[in-house]
């Protein structure tokens, strides 16, 4: 089974290292092939992201077989800008336990600084918010009786509980870096200094209360996630704000 993770691990590296062949269609919208180029590249992102889910479950199984290959993976799936051919839906997959047990190594928190994974786990984290900011007005418009509706209201109450879910991942990363290394690690990584102050303005912004007070808190009594989700957020000092 190590091996099999190990093959998984090569063939991420080498999309990281190889550029798609069809990458340059997918930016041209004027060539004949790039609605072609634009599907296959989707569907890279889908192998992409099943094949970080499975690396990422294997380190919560047994970190010590792959931390030395995982350590190097690092570079490449959380580099800011991304590389062609990774995508925030594909990464999405990777931040999570798995990371979080790795970021106790002092080299795979060096490599994170150091490809900018700070940004990236920034902007996945605002996406998340902005996403639950945006359904945050689902309320099933005027007939709430009709199937489709109720259809509808299901569909947007498991998006949400995705997305509350992505972000307990990122909350969990943010915990590793900043509550437990974040003071030591600000003498030694210079992106510290940029990912403290700007996860703080992210933490303590309008739409975050926005989404924590509308979104998150009501569903603590029924959500594990939110639940949890809540808790990380007032570790990393987060204060509801007075309307």
């Amino acid at each position: 089974m190590v091996g099999a993770v190990k093959d998984i691990i090569a063939f991420i590296k080498y999309v990281a290292s190889e550029p798609p062949a069809f990458y340059a269609q997918c930016l041209d919208p004027q060539d004949g092939l790039h609605a072609l180029a634009v599907a296959r590249m989707t569907s890279l992102h889908d192998v992409l992201g099943a094949c970080l889910r499975t690396v990422s479950l294997w380190l919560i199984v047994d970190v010590d077989s792959i931390e030395i290959e995982m350590t190097e993976i690092i570079r490449h799936v959380l580099c800011n800008p991304s590389k062609p051919g990774f995508h925030s839906n594909s990464i999405e997959y990777f931040i999570g336990p798995g990371l979080v047990q790795l970021l106790h190594s002092e080299s795979v928190r060096m490599e994170l600084y150091d490809c900018n994974g700070h940004v990236t786990l920034l902007e996945q984290l605002t996406k998340y918010v902005h996403e639950l900011a945006g359904l945050g007005g689902e309320d099933g418009g005027a007939d709430e009786e009709t199937l489709e509706t109720l259809e509808h209201l299901v569909v947007v109450e498991q998006k949400i509980d995705s997305l509350v879910a992505a972000m307990v991942s990122v909350l969990q990363t943010c915990t590793v870096l900043i509550v437990q290394y974040g003071s030591t690690d600000a003498y030694v990584f210079d992106g510290v200094g940029v990912f403290v102050p700007a996860f703080r303005t992210l933490l303590n912004g309008g739409l975050m209360n926005q989404v924590v007070v509308q979104q998150i808190e009501p569903r603590t009594v029924v959500s594990e996630n939110a639940k949890y989700c809540v808790e990380l957020l007032k570790g990393l000092s987060w204060k509801q704000r007075k309307s």
